[in-house]
C-alpha cells in the first residue's frame, strides 16, 4: 500500500482525454470504440473504398514525405526516395518539416544525438 501511495503521490491526474483513472462506462466504451476503429475488416473496408475512389479519378498512388533537416533519420530515408518512387510507381510529394517541441517527447536531444 506504501508503494501505490508513493506513486500516485508523483503522478498527477490530467483529467480529460489524458484521464489516467476514467470511469468504468468511459472506459469501456472507449475500448469498444477503439477495438470497432482498428479492426482489420474496417481498415480493409476503408482501404478498398478509398482504390476506388483514386482509380475512378484516374489519381495516381501518392505518398506525402516529411523530411526533418536536422534529422539523421531523414538523411536516411531521402537516400532511397527515388529508388522507391521508381520501384512502386507512385508520386512523392516532399515537405519540409520542423520538430515540434513537446512533451510528448521525452529527451529530445538524445533522440537527435542518436538519429545521428
Amino acid at each position: 500500500m506504501a508503494d501505490t501511495d508513493q506513486t500516485s503521490a508523483k503522478f498527477e491526474n490530467q483529467g480529460g482525454v489524458a484521464d489516467s483513472n476514467p470511469k468504468p462506462i468511459k472506459r469501456w466504451l472507449s475500448s469498444v470504440f477503439m477495438r470497432r476503429q482498428s479492426s482489420l475488416d474496417r481498415r480493409r473496408k476503408s482501404r478498398r473504398s478509398a482504390e476506388k475512389d483514386r482509380q475512378k479519378n484516374n489519381e495516381p498512388h501518392l505518398i506525402h514525405y516529411f523530411h526533418e533537416l536536422d534529422d539523421g533519420y531523414s538523411l536516411l530515408a531521402v537516400q532511397v526516395l527515388e529508388q522507391f518512387k521508381v520501384k512502386y510507381d507512385v508520386d512523392l510529394h516532399c515537405h519540409i518539416a520542423s520538430r515540434e517541441t513537446s512533451n510528448d517527447i521525452p529527451e529530445p536531444d538524445l533522440l537527435n544525438r542518436l538519429s545521428r
